[in-house]
């Protein structure tokens, strides 16, 4: 459920809002990409810069205020279309 991830989980939001909300391309559209990252850190990211929430923040600004190198990194890329 996106409204409560496990702890340490951050969901960052993307262009159509915060957390997964499914694949829905428009039908006929042709195949959309959908790329999913995990990211691991010895450290949590408590802030970002500026004084912005984490939870409102845009990813650029959460990965300019990760903790050094991530101990671990996964992606996942999909294609989906109607």
């Amino acid at each position: 459920n996106s409204a409560s991830p496990a702890p340490g989980v951050r969901l960052l939001r993307s262009g159509m809002g915060r957390g997964y909300v499914g694949p829905a391309p428009i039908k006929g559209h042709g195949p959309h990409r959908y790329v999913f990252q995990l990211f691991a850190y010895a450290t949590p990211v408590t802030s970002v810069g500026g004084g912005e929430a984490l939870e409102k923040a845009k990813p650029s600004a959460v990965f300019a205020a990760m903790p050094g190198p991530a101990l671990a990194r996964g992606r996942l890329d999909g294609l989906f279309t109607r």
